[in-house]
C-alpha cells in the first residue's frame, strides 16, 4: 500500500544538490533483479575506477535503493566528458519522475547524456525529445549503454527528485518550462483514462460520467492521443483539472505557475504519495477525493474497479467548480 499522506515536513528536500565527477568510471547496462526479497525489480548504477559502486548513481524509490548491477569489464572506452542520467523509461510518468530526476544539472554539464535502458527502444522517442526541447536541452546528444563502457570523465548529478520523498526546488524549476496562463472562468478539463489499453486499470462506469461532464461544458482530454504541445495548450488556462489518479497528472510538472484547482479521485483506498509530494513542491491547489469502489480485478496500479455511486463524482465536481479556489478562500499572510 502507498505511504500515508504527508505530515508536516515529510517532503523536505536536501538543502543542496551535488554533482560527483568520476574519472575512469564503468557503466554497464541495466540488469533485471532476480534475488528474492530485493528492494527493487532492477539493478542499476555506475562503478568507480576501483570497481566499487558510485553511491550517487544508485536508483532510489522512497526508502528503497536498487542493488548495483553485476560488475563487468569494459568492452570499449569513450574519451571525453559524459553525464549520467539513469534509467530511460518509455512510460510517461516514470520518464518525468525518474528518467529526468537529474535534469536540474544537465545544462551546466558538458558531453552526451548516458542512459541505462528500461524501455523497448534504444533512443529517445518523439515525445521525450519534445520534452527535452522544452527544457532547453534539445541539442544534447543521448547514448543508451548496451554494453559495459569505460568513461574517461563522468559527471553524476544527485537526483533532484526521489519518488515518495522530495522534489527539490532546482528540479521543480527546470521541469516547469511551460508558463501557464491565468485560469479562464468555466474552463474545466477532465483527464480521461477511458482510451487506455485494456491491460491498464479501468474504472467501470466512467464513460457515463464523461458524457455528463461533456454536456456540462467540460473538455474531455485523452492525453495519450495528443502531442506534448497540445496537452499543455489544453491545460494551461484551465480553471479546474480533474480525473482519476494517473500519470497524466504528472504532466503538471512541466507547468510553471499552475493556478488551476486540481481534483484527483483515488483508484483505491489511498493515493500514491507522489501526488502529494508534487503538490507540496509546486504549491498546487489540490484536493484528493476517495470514492466507494468495488474491486473487479488486478492488483496495485493495475487494479480495476466499478463505481458504487457514479453520481458522487459529478456532485463533487459541481460543488468544487461552483466555489472559490482554496487559494482564494484562504487568508493571505
Amino acid at each position: 500500500m502507498p505511504d500515508a499522506p504527508s505530515p508536516s515536513g515529510r517532503w523536505a528536500a536536501p538543502s543542496t544538490l551535488h554533482v560527483h565527477h568520476i574519472l575512469g568510471a564503468t557503466i554497464v547496462p541495466l540488469a533485471r533483479e532476480t534475488a528474492p526479497g530485493a528492494p527493487l525489480r532492477f539493478r542499476t548504477g555506475v562503478f568507480g575506477a576501483d570497481g566499487s559502486p558510485v553511491a550517487a548513481a544508485a536508483h532510489r524509490r522512497g526508502g528503497l535503493v536498487a542493488n548495483p548491477p553485476p560488475y563487468a569489464e569494459a568492452e570499449e572506452s569513450w574519451d571525453g566528458d559524459f553525464v549520467f542520467a539513469g534509467q530511460l523509461w518509455d512510460h510517461f510518468g516514470h520518464f518525468l519522475l525518474e528518467s529526468l530526476a537529474r535534469a536540474w544539472a544537465f545544462a551546466a554539464l558538458p558531453g552526451p547524456i548516458l542512459w541505462q535502458r528500461n524501455a523497448a527502444h534504444a533512443r529517445l522517442s518523439g515525445w521525450q525529445q519534445d520534452i527535452f526541447d522544452r527544457l532547453g536541452l534539445g541539442g544534447r546528444e543521448h547514448r543508451v549503454v548496451d554494453r559495459p563502457v569505460r568513461i574517461a570523465r563522468l559527471a553524476v548529478p544527485e537526483p533532484g527528485l526521489v519518488t515518495r520523498r522530495f522534489l527539490h526546488p532546482m528540479q521543480e524549476a527546470i521541469l516547469a518550462a511551460h508558463p501557464y496562463r491565468p485560469p479562464e472562468p468555466g474552463r474545466r478539463v477532465w483527464l480521461s483514462r477511458s482510451g487506455l489499453s485494456a491491460k491498464r486499470a479501468h474504472i467501470d462506469g466512467v464513460d457515463a460520467i464523461e458524457a455528463a461532464l461533456a454536456d456540462e461544458g467540460w473538455t474531455i482530454l485523452r492525453p495519450e492521443t495528443l502531442s506534448i504541445a497540445d496537452q499543455l495548450q489544453a491545460l494551461e488556462a484551465a480553471e479546474v483539472i480533474a480525473g482519476f489518479e494517473g500519470s497524466a497528472f504528472h504532466g503538471l510538472l512541466l507547468g510553471r505557475d499552475v493556478r488551476a484547482r486540481i481534483v484527483i479521485f483515488s483508484r483505491g483506498p489511498a493515493i500514491n504519495p507522489n501526488y502529494h509530494m508534487i503538490a507540496h513542491a509546486k504549491r498546487l491547489d489540490q484536493q484528493v477525493m476517495t470514492l466507494q469502489l468495488e474491486h473487479l480485478n488486478g492488483r496495485g496500479s493495475y487494479a480495476s474497479f466499478r463505481l458504487s455511486h457514479p453520481r458522487q463524482v459529478l456532485d463533487t465536481l459541481r460543488v468544487i467548480a461552483a466555489g472559490p479556489s482554496r487559494r482564494e478562500a484562504s487568508p493571505g499572510p
